[in-house]
């Protein structure tokens, strides 16, 4: 089994609604608003494996909530973002536009459901001065 490294920011849910943990998570990271919930006992880093297609399979499996990307390479991208959404996750940018094989690099949410990607998408959101 290959070793798992700290991955950059995905979450997987530990008992607690995953709406409010992402929210939470968020907020402690500084990204954006969220409650002041303690995060103890309520939230594993996911390890970075360095490959999409188990990072999207592992939330289709439910052991991971979401996940974030920059780069969008289709050929590291396409197939599994096929298989998440038609297993009822969704795949889409900080705008909520829907991710495609044509879409240029950006902050991309792949999530188990639209609750979690809205929650996501919503702290990923720059802060307003």
């Amino acid at each position: 089994m290959a070793e798992r490294r700290p991955h950059r920011g995905a979450l997987v849910s530990a008992a607690v609604a995953a709406t409010s943990l992402a929210a939470s998570a968020l907020h402690a990271a500084g990204h954006g608003g969220g409650d002041d919930e303690s995060l103890v006992g309520k939230f594993t880093l996911v390890a970075d494996l360095v490959c999409s297609a188990i990072e999207y399979t592992d939330i289709l499996q439910g052991r991971q909530e979401f996940t974030t990307y920059y780069r969008l390479l289709p050929w590291d991208h396409a197939a599994p973002a096929l298989l998440l959404t038609e297993g009822g996750g969704v795949v889409e940018h900080l705008t909520g536009e829907t991710y495609t094989v044509r879409s240029a690099n950006q902050v991309t949410v792949a999530a188990r459901n639209r609750d979690v990607s809205n929650a996501v998408r919503r702290h990923l959101q720059p802060r307003s001065s």
